[in-house]
């Protein structure tokens, strides 16, 4: 296909792609119609009018061809991350692969184990389909939900994987990895598998609180496992599963679940029913293609096995901008410098929503490291968690007690203080995570109320 004429020169075209890598490295990437923008103010201030372009816009022909003469240039779908993400520098890299050095010495690659946990819903999504031309909404009978079921993941360096661990949701359980029930993975899982091989074994992921307690950092000294944790928000960086297994496996299984839809039997069902989601998820692990491949290039990529700082440095921002021969060539000082400090400002420390462990990022984690941050109490496996289920009693302190026997249900809109100054009791049993009962007392003091256990 021949290519276009230029209606600006090729050194303005150039000047325009160094620009564009720039603020695509940087963090501010523009679209296509942002570029027509910036061609159409560029011509009005140099005085020029192109009479194919209208009103000096560009047209998405112009755009496509544009394109194609700037090999270096192609466009992508944009990840979109937290301001706590961005501002991950070249020297919280560094500390963290410093002490991962020093942690991996006489580690074979078969111990090098990364989790973490993950879900698949229950929703197919959508596809592209031939229809009638003109037609812009076309729909598809497919009843689906919202819900989703969680797992937990945990792979190896040389490619294998671990048994995937399934944690439903149901009455007395939230579906989520709260601290009993990650302990629960680790004791009855983890360890076992850990324990059948030799020498030391490393277990890297992230640092939350609500996934540690004492007792697994216990086990873990005891059985010669080290316990490194990630630097907080870097996981789309360091997290080999993150950075190459999900997306493809989740991609993967929204095909099987629509193949599974498509049935008479998936038909009549908007979720997935628990004694079908196996069936589908063995389906999943089984003929999901390059599994072992994405997973060996998650720990190459994070710079884990082979150890090699230089690729994961080489995809920050800071780097990237000074290693570019065509930025060096036609973007000037004055311009990276104010990008530099938009992207400063824009990445001011923000309120953290997670609770996070203070520990040293790729060190292994001791006892001592966690005693006054994560929960000691033990876990009683013969019985199911329950999410921190308590029978409490909430009762309002009053010098009048006439109405002391009268109850009440607790809904949400009953967590304020009632007008008047009669005195009454709510009885109902909450469930609750531990570290939501915590907060929920707290309220409620504040509140003048008194907690009563029953």
């Amino acid at each position: 296909m021949p290519v276009k004429p230029r209606v600006i020169t090729e050194q303005e075209e150039e000047s325009f792609a160094g620009h564009l890598i720039a603020l695509s490295a940087l963090g501010f990437p523009v679209t296509g119609e942002d570029l027509k923008i910036i061609v159409k103010s560029y011509l009005n201030r140099q005085g020029r009018n192109v009479s194919c372009f209208r009103n000096n816009y560009p047209g998405p022909d112009w755009v496509n061809f544009f394109l194609r003469r700037m090999p270096e240039l192609s466009q992508r779908f944009s990840q979109n991350i937290s301001h706590s993400r961005a501002v991950t520098d070249e020297g919280t890299i560094n500390h963290y692969l410093d002490n991962l050095q020093t942690e991996l010495e006489a580690v074979p690659p078969a111990n090098i184990w990364n989790y973490d946990d993950t879900n698949l819903v229950d929703d197919p999504g959508c596809s592209k389909v031939i229809t009638r031309k003109g037609t812009k909404y076309p729909e598809r009978i497919c009843i689906s939900s919202k819900a989703c079921t969680s797992l937990m993941i945990c792979g190896n360096a040389e490619g294998r994987l671990a048994p995937v661990y399934v944690n439903y949701k149901s009455q007395k359980l939230c579906g989520w990895f709260d601290f009993q029930v990650f302990e629960g993975w680790f004791i009855n899982l983890i360890l076992p598998l850990l324990n059948r091989q030799e020498g030391c074994k490393m277990l890297n992921g992230d640092n939350l609180t609500s996934h540690l307690n004492v007792e697994m950092i216990r086990q873990c000294e005891l059985n010669n496992v080290r316990f490194i944790a990630l630097p907080p928000n870097t996981t789309h960086l360091l997290q080999p599963l993150d950075v190459t297994y999900f997306r493809p496996m989740k991609g993967n299984w929204r095909q099987i679940l629509n193949d599974w839809k498509n049935t008479a039997k998936g038909s009549r069902f908007s979720g997935v029913p628990k004694d079908i989601f196996p069936r589908l998820l063995k389906t999943l692990l089984t003929t999901g293609r390059r599994g072992a491949e994405n997973l060996k290039s998650g720990f190459r990529k994070c710079g884990i096995c082979p150890l090699n700082r230089k690729v994961v440095l080489n995809r920050l921002c800071g780097n990237v901008v000074t290693d570019d021969p065509i930025i060096e060539k036609v973007v000037g000082e004055s311009f990276l410098g104010h990008l530099s400090q938009k992207r400063q400002e824009a990445t001011t420390s923000r309120i953290r929503r997670k609770k996070k462990l203070e520990v040293p990022p790729g060190k292994g984690i001791t006892v001592s490291d966690v005693q006054n941050q994560v929960s000691t109490e033990p876990v009683d496996y013969s019985q199911p968690s329950t999410s921190g289920i308590q029978n409490i009693s909430i009762q309002e302190e009053s010098s009048n007690s006439s109405d002391s026997n009268k109850s009440l249900p607790l809904t949400k809109n009953q967590y304020k203080r009632p007008k008047g100054e009669r005195k009454f009791q709510i009885v109902q049993k909450i469930a609750l995570t531990t570290y939501n009962m915590q907060k929920v007392i707290i309220a409620l003091s504040t509140l003048n109320f008194q907690i009563i256990p029953v």
